[in-house]
């Protein structure tokens, strides 16, 4: 090895080489120093604990709302009697899809129970 190039041998596949770069400190290239490398590797974990820990934050948040979407259809089906009662009490012609009920929520529950009967019905059909 040169006494005047970078100590760090390199090893791209079929044979070892001495890195080409002139030393600059303790015998090691700025690239391959020791403290060079842990520093760049320190900056690289912290990059990936940031990337995971926002992955698993991610994934807690779609798993609390899958929690929740799961009890979402008992939820609209237990709405849909008061919803039609309601409809009902407004003189609303519930069959008619386009018509608009008061701003009672009404009409949005069973819209969203036809919907979810609909995708039933996909699945099964």
């Amino acid at each position: 090895m040169s006494d005047e190039r970078c100590k760090k041998e390199l090893w791209p596949g079929w044979h070892t080489y001495q890195c080409e770069n002139k030393a600059k400190r303790d015998g090691w290239c700025g690239i391959h120093h020791p403290d060079a490398v842990a520093k760049r590797r320190a900056k690289s974990d912290a990059k990936y604990k940031a990337q995971r820990e926002d992955f698993v934050a991610t994934q807690a948040v779609a798993a609390r709302d899958r929690e929740r979407l799961a009890h979402y259809p008992k939820l609209v089906e237990s709405l849909r009697p008061l919803a039609e009662q309601d409809c009902e009490s407004w003189g609303c012609d519930i069959a008619n899809e386009s018509h608009l009920c008061p701003p009672t929520g009404a009409r949005t529950v069973l819209t969203e129970a036809a919907a979810i009967e609909k995708r039933k019905g996909g699945r099964d059909g």
